[in-house]
């Protein structure tokens, strides 16, 4: 599937699964123009045309399409499960195992908060909530800055100390883990379809 991109999948299945180009473009919140345009060019990457237009309110699947649909699905789902579960085993971009093991390797396990905002990129609020639930659990201590009390310092606790540590030995052996099943070359070749994903991914947020 060369020159196909994940949105003309997305959008592929979203057609099948709502039953039109009109309904899916509704629940897509798309133009039915771009429906039908990443359609087109779907069809013209695979050389096949994948549904019976009858009209654009009702279509259904070609033989080529029935053939391509499962495809899809299996394509999306495995990216979807890969992101949650890589999130969630790392702790997600600013859950508890982050922070924790960030303040485990600073000098005295103590930040303030907002560098540990700045780190994170939170918004003061956000941040100010993750840290009550660490606090909370006895994972921290927060206390006024005696040089400047307008800044708080965050303290990894002893008890913070041990989960960081624990949570830091997941996390690698996760790392070590995670693509065991795969061969040295199925490695390399993951690698560098991932650096092309993050190219295209990066072009459009530019």
């Amino acid at each position: 599937m060369n020159d196909i991109s994940l949105k003309q999948l997305e959008i592929f299945v979203a057609v099948v699964e709502y039953g039109g180009f009109t309904r899916a473009a509704e629940e897509l919140f798309f133009n039915q123009s771009t429906v039908s345009a990443h359609i087109s060019l779907l069809e013209q990457a695979l050389g096949k045309e994948l549904f019976v237009r009858s009209n654009r309110r009702h279509v259904r699947l070609t033989a080529d399409g029935e053939q391509v649909y499962p495809i899809a699905k299996r394509i999306l789902s495995g990216l979807g499960f890969c992101g949650h579960y890589m999130h969630f085993h790392g702790g997600g971009v600013s859950g508890k195992a982050p922070i924790i093991c960030l303040l485990a390797k600073q000098p005295g396990g103590e930040m303030s908060q907002q560098e540990l905002g700045m780190h994170f990129d939170l918004k003061p609020g956000s941040l100010s909530e993750i840290l009550s639930k660490l606090e909370l659990n006895g994972l921290i201590e927060r206390s006024r800055n005696p040089k400047d009390r307008r800044q708080l310092t965050i303290r990894l606790t002893e008890t913070g100390r041990e989960n960081a540590r624990i949570d830091q030995a997941a996390r690698i052996r996760f790392r070590e883990q995670a693509f065991s099943a795969l061969t040295h070359d199925e490695r390399e070749d993951l690698a560098e379809m991932l650096d092309k994903i993050r190219v295209t991914w990066e072009e459009l947020d530019d």
